[in-house]
């Protein structure tokens, strides 16, 4: 059997189903809850005499369930100074009279938490809820009381606006969507760009890196090339070090050579010492040693004595004859011995034998 429910007829409609169909159309179907904006009043409150408070008219949903306030309620909490009160919205699905159904209460408690333990709110979507009556409180206002005073009236029932509010949703999302889109597209331009710049470093890096290698390359050839300068530097070092070392020899054997030169001079000095002493006389002129001595003016045998010189000093001329021949006689026996000095002599002959031994020894250095 199929049994319709919003359809015209008496026994047709079934308050609950309707409700949960309501609740349905609600974001927080935990909450279908609210009252309907642009409808009259839209239960505006206001304090009446200090400790009543007057609710105006507009409809309202409790649970999925609709009420309308056509004129304006008026409640009176009990005052108790320091108290904290609810107005209610109270539903009941099963009441004997029909205008039993919704009503607006008052109710106080000493705190909000002992408040909230006093509501009264039970399941009224379940499917006995049209056959037993069941109740729901739903606070739409908040008070408290100092002394004798109703204050701080504070409106909590909220307006029934979920399409607006999925619209409102769905807009800021399409907007968020398009930005992100926009901004995703500028991620995009922005990566191509640093995209291209990498290709430019990339680009860049590898120029730079040839550089470096030519710059390697030059810096291994350098260094290739000062080490053979350094062992070319060590070589002539060497060779240096060998040079004044053989300088060095060269200076001693050039003063060992002056050494025997200056000897033999002294003992060149001492064969002619020696060789005067042993022919008993020295050839000099005008007082100077002579290597040779021309005897073309000195008298041999068949010369006349009439031409010697320095005869006019005799006293007689037999005693000048006799002076003359001794004279030229002594005169001629000296020029024999001179022929020694004289070139192709003996003493000629010594003189350029010691000459050539000091011209070996000077060669030496």
């Amino acid at each position: 059997m199929i049994k319709p429910v919003t359809f015209q007829g008496q026994f047709n409609f079934n308050a609950n189903l309707y409700a949960l169909e309501i609740k349905s159309r609600f974001i927080d179907q935990n909450n279908a809850h609210g009252y309907y904006t642009g409808y009259g009043d839209e239960l505006a409150a206001t304090i009446v005499g200090g400790n009543k408070i007057q609710i105006g008219t507009g409809a309202f949903v409790v649970c999925g369930r609709m009420s309308e306030v056509t004129a304006a309620e008026i409640v009176q909490p009990q005052i108790f100074d320091g108290f904290k009160g609810y107005v209610l919205a109270r539903i009941e699905t099963f009441h004997p009279a029909d205008e039993g159904n919704t009503s607006i209460i008052a109710k106080v408690q000493t705190s909000w938490e002992a408040l909230n333990r006093e509501l009264e709110q039970n399941d009224v979507y379940a499917s006995t809820a049209d056959n037993v009556n069941t109740a729901y409180e739903l606070p739409i206002y908040s008070f408290e009381i100092n002394g004798t005073q109703i204050t701080n009236l504070v409106k909590l029932i909220k307006p029934v606006c979920d399409y607006a509010t999925i619209k409102t949703i769905v807009d800021n999302a399409l907007a968020t969507a398009q930005s992100a889109v926009s901004t995703a597209n500028g991620a995009v331009s922005t990566a191509n760009a640093a995209n291209a710049k990498s290709d430019n470093a990339v680009s860049t890096a590898n120029t730079a890196n040839g550089k470096s290698d030519a710059a390697v390359a030059t810096a291994n050839q350098a260094a290739t090339d000062a080490a053979e300068a350094l062992s070319t530097a060590n070589g002539l070092n060497a060779q240096i070090v060998s040079a004044n070392q053989t300088a060095a020899g060269a200076v001693s054997t050039a003063n060992t050579a002056k050494a025997a030169a200056d000897k033999a001079t002294a003992d060149v000095a001492d064969l002619a010492e020696q060789i005067a002493e042993g022919q008993g006389t020295s050839v000099t002129l005008n007082g100077v040693p002579q290597a040779t001595f021309p005897a073309d003016d000195l008298m041999h045998d068949g010369d006349k004595a009439a031409d010697a010189d320095h005869a006019d000093v005799a006293d007689t001329a037999d005693e000048a004859d006799t002076a003359q021949m001794t004279t030229y006689a002594f005169m001629s026996q000296e020029a024999e011995k001179a022929v020694g000095y004289t070139r192709g002599g003996e003493i000629d002959k010594t003189f350029k034998k010691i000459f050539a031994e000091l011209s070996a020894l000077k060669g030496g250095n």
